[in-house]
Protein backbone atom coordinates (compact mmCIF):
# COMPACT_ATOMS: atom_id res chain seq x y z
CA UNK A 1 0.00 0.00 0.00
CA UNK A 2 1.18 3.46 -0.55
CA UNK A 3 0.13 6.64 1.05
CA UNK A 4 -0.06 10.07 -0.05
CA UNK A 5 3.04 10.98 2.10
CA UNK A 6 4.80 8.00 0.94
CA UNK A 7 4.39 8.95 -2.91
CA UNK A 8 5.75 12.37 -2.15
CA UNK A 9 8.59 10.87 -0.57
CA UNK A 10 9.10 8.66 -3.17
CA UNK A 11 8.77 11.80 -5.61
CA UNK A 12 11.33 12.84 -3.86
CA UNK A 13 14.03 10.56 -3.33
CA UNK A 14 14.11 9.55 -7.39
CA UNK A 15 14.65 13.40 -8.03
CA UNK A 16 17.20 13.35 -5.25
CA UNK A 17 18.72 10.60 -6.54
CA UNK A 18 18.72 11.86 -10.27
CA UNK A 19 21.01 14.42 -9.11
CA UNK A 20 18.28 17.12 -8.59
CA UNK A 21 18.70 19.24 -5.81
CA UNK A 22 14.94 19.39 -3.96
CA UNK A 23 14.27 22.27 -1.42
CA UNK A 24 11.78 22.10 1.61
CA UNK A 25 10.24 25.16 0.94
CA UNK A 26 10.79 28.07 -2.51
CA UNK A 27 13.92 29.80 -0.90
CA UNK A 28 15.36 27.28 1.40
CA UNK A 29 18.36 27.03 -0.67
CA UNK A 30 20.16 28.41 -3.56
CA UNK A 31 19.27 28.14 -7.22
CA UNK A 32 19.10 25.61 -9.08
CA UNK A 33 16.55 23.19 -7.24
CA UNK A 34 13.15 22.10 -7.42
CA UNK A 35 10.23 22.30 -4.65
CA UNK A 36 7.47 19.30 -4.38
CA UNK A 37 4.01 20.98 -4.35
CA UNK A 38 0.48 18.77 -3.66
CA UNK A 39 -1.30 19.39 -6.74
CA UNK A 40 -4.74 17.77 -6.41
CA UNK A 41 -6.61 14.72 -5.74
CA UNK A 42 -8.56 12.77 -7.94
CA UNK A 43 -11.76 10.64 -6.25
CA UNK A 44 -12.97 9.12 -9.33
CA UNK A 45 -11.81 5.77 -8.20
CA UNK A 46 -12.25 5.96 -4.09
CA UNK A 47 -14.82 3.62 -4.01
CA UNK A 48 -11.93 0.99 -4.63
CA UNK A 49 -9.87 2.37 -1.86
CA UNK A 50 -7.60 4.61 -4.09
CA UNK A 51 -7.45 7.92 -5.59
CA UNK A 52 -5.38 9.37 -7.77
CA UNK A 53 -2.28 12.07 -6.45
CA UNK A 54 -0.82 14.68 -8.75
CA UNK A 55 2.00 16.23 -7.58
CA UNK A 56 3.34 19.72 -8.97
CA UNK A 57 7.32 20.05 -8.84
CA UNK A 58 8.38 23.33 -9.23
CA UNK A 59 11.92 23.54 -10.78
CA UNK A 60 14.22 27.08 -10.16
CA UNK A 61 16.95 27.86 -11.98
CA UNK A 62 18.08 31.32 -11.16
CA UNK A 63 17.41 34.93 -11.71
CA UNK A 64 15.40 35.54 -14.86
CA UNK A 65 17.63 37.97 -16.29
CA UNK A 66 20.31 35.97 -16.37
CA UNK A 67 21.97 34.27 -19.09
CA UNK A 68 22.19 30.57 -18.06
CA UNK A 69 18.92 30.90 -15.82
CA UNK A 70 17.24 29.40 -19.05
CA UNK A 71 19.88 26.41 -20.13
CA UNK A 72 19.74 25.59 -16.60
CA UNK A 73 16.10 24.96 -16.59
CA UNK A 74 15.79 23.03 -19.67
CA UNK A 75 18.43 20.81 -18.10
CA UNK A 76 16.16 20.26 -14.86
CA UNK A 77 12.92 19.95 -16.75
CA UNK A 78 15.05 17.16 -18.96
CA UNK A 79 16.19 15.67 -15.96
CA UNK A 80 13.06 15.19 -14.34
CA UNK A 81 11.33 13.76 -16.92
CA UNK A 82 14.14 11.39 -17.42
CA UNK A 83 13.12 10.35 -14.25
CA UNK A 84 9.79 10.18 -13.93
CA UNK A 85 9.78 8.29 -17.36
CA UNK A 86 11.54 5.59 -15.72
CA UNK A 87 9.48 6.03 -12.09
CA UNK A 88 6.77 2.38 -11.84
CA UNK A 89 3.62 3.58 -11.34
CA UNK A 90 4.37 6.98 -12.23
CA UNK A 91 2.10 8.74 -15.03
CA UNK A 92 3.55 12.17 -16.13
CA UNK A 93 1.52 15.11 -16.75
CA UNK A 94 2.77 18.28 -18.66
CA UNK A 95 5.57 20.21 -18.64
CA UNK A 96 4.55 23.95 -18.31
CA UNK A 97 6.17 26.92 -19.42
CA UNK A 98 8.94 28.78 -18.12
CA UNK A 99 7.71 31.87 -16.07
CA UNK A 100 9.19 34.33 -13.31
CA UNK A 101 8.28 33.11 -10.00
CA UNK A 102 8.58 35.75 -6.69
CA UNK A 103 10.66 33.99 -4.28
CA UNK A 104 11.49 36.02 -1.12
CA UNK A 105 11.57 39.32 -3.21
CA UNK A 106 13.54 38.19 -6.25
CA UNK A 107 12.21 37.35 -9.97
CA UNK A 108 13.36 33.79 -10.24
CA UNK A 109 13.03 31.94 -13.76
CA UNK A 110 11.26 28.44 -13.29
CA UNK A 111 8.57 25.95 -14.76
CA UNK A 112 6.24 23.43 -13.51
CA UNK A 113 6.60 19.86 -14.14
CA UNK A 114 3.50 17.23 -13.33
CA UNK A 115 3.36 14.00 -11.90
CA UNK A 116 0.84 11.37 -10.51
CA UNK A 117 0.30 7.85 -9.20
CA UNK A 118 -2.55 6.03 -7.41
CA UNK A 119 -2.58 6.15 -3.72
CA UNK A 120 -4.41 3.85 -1.29
CA UNK A 121 -6.64 5.51 1.47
Amino acid sequence: MTSILQARDELDTALTTGSIPIADAPGSMAPPYGVIFGDGIDLTHIMRGQVRASFRVTFISGGWDTVPAGRTLTGLVQSALLVLKGLDGWQLGEVRRDNVISVGGGQLLGADVTASRMVDI
